[in-house]
Order: structure tokens, then sequence, then C-alpha cells
């Protein structure tokens, strides 16, 4: 079976703090064989738990991209797993599917995202799958990340640098309207307008964007929804 190591990007303040209880008390909170999930925290250090591990590191934009290959290394140091699921604590994360959806990837050279049309090329980032292999990589390169630029942009511009090729990434976005919600789909599904959460189930996805960019108050609700009605 391939493992993935899920990695959280969280934080002690908010609304991230909040984030992190809501996923444990939804999609992590049950066992999925070949899938572990840790949250990775910055500055208040704590002890380590099974759960969430903590860096001496202050929290922001501009130390995010540190904070990631801290998380990296210690993974290499720690745990055995064939990928890593690099995710952002606005990220639900259906474990069921995911076990099944990696299947689909090679076993190396795998750094998969929703890649960006643009000049350098890069990569949105809620959600990474990048094999053991890259992860080493960037590991070994990681004087040349920046951190003028949040991690997800300077991830991709490392990535093009080592000459990586991107694989596509099935992912989607949960999106609050006036009246009703949409599920947008990248690289494979249906995208479609619901006032249910039950018409999410079902659609192959393994993950799922809840952050609502203004309204940050509803990600924990679209997390718990979710929960409710995708299994």
């Amino acid at each position: 079976m391939k493992r993935v190591l899920i990695l959280t990007i969280g934080a002690q303040i908010p609304p991230w703090d909040r984030m992190i209880q809501t996923s444990l008390d939804t999609w992590d909170s049950f066992e999925v064989e070949g899938v572990e999930n840790i949250f990775f925290c910055g500055n208040p250090v704590r002890e380590n738990t099974d759960k969430i591990i903590y860096f001496p590191i202050e929290e922001s934009y501009y130390t995010m991209s540190r904070k990631m290959i801290m998380a990296f290394e210690w993974a290499l140091e720690n745990k055995e797993f064939d990928y890593i699921l690099r995710a952002n604590s606005s990220t639900y994360i259906d474990k069921t599917v995911l076990v099944e959806y990696i299947k689909t990837f090679e076993s190396e050279n795998v750094f998969a995202g929703i890649e960006v049309d643009a000049d350098p090329k890069w990569a949105v980032g809620w959600s990474y799958i990048i094999s053991k292999d890259i992860i080493k990589k960037i590991v070994e390169n990681k004087e040349l990340m920046r951190n003028d630029i949040t991690d997800d942009v300077a991830l991709s511009y490392l990535i093009n640098h080592l000459q990586i090729p991107y694989t596509k990434l099935k992912i989607c976005s949960i999106n609050k309207h006036e009246n009703d919600w949409s599920l947008v789909s990248y690289n494979g599904g249906e995208s479609f307008s619901f006032t249910d959460f039950a018409d999410c189930k079902n659609t192959g996805h393994s993950m799922f964007r809840c952050k609502q960019d203004l309204r940050r108050h509803l990600d924990a609700h679209v997390m718990r929804e979710l929960f409710k009605n995708l299994y």
C-alpha cells in the first residue's frame, strides 16, 4: 500500500487555531490505513503531540517557506511515507477517497498541484501531493527557497528550477454565493451549484478547499457540513 503523510499547515492564532480543532473533530477524527495527518505550527513552541508538532519560528507569510521546509525535514527524519500531501488548514481531506486516488500516481518524480498558466509558471497551493524523492530534492535545495513571497509560489519556483514536471491534481473548491453554494472542480470532475451538501458526495474528490476568502467564519461550517454528508 502506498503511504501518504498529510502535513497540514497550522497556526495558534485566529482563524487558523479554530481550523485545527475543526479538522480533528471532522475529517481527521478517524483513522484510514495508509494515511496519517500531522499539523505543524510555529511559536509559541509547545510539547509535540501525536497530531501537532511545533517549530521555533514566528508566524508570518514571510516565514511560511521556512516552516514548511522544517516540516519536510522533520518528516524525513521521523516518518515513513511514499508521498506528502501538504495541505492548508482550511482544506477538508476525504482520506477514504485519498487512499484510492493516490494509486493513480507514479512512485517518483511527482509534484502535483493546479498549474497556473503564467510566466514563470506556478501551482495553486491549498494542497499539493509530492513524492518522497522530490521532498528530498526540495530539502537538499532549501537555500533556493524564497521568503519574500507565499510558500506555494516559492515552492513552485524551486520546482521549476529543479526542472521537475508538474502533475495534474484533481481537487475542488467550495464557494458560498448569495443563495447557494458551488463546487468548482479542477483537473477532473464536474463543477456545479448546490444547496444541499449531500450533493458533494461521490464526486471523486479527496481535497476540498473550504476557505471563504471574505467570510472566514464560514470555513469551519463548510468543513462540518462536508463531514456530515460525504460518508
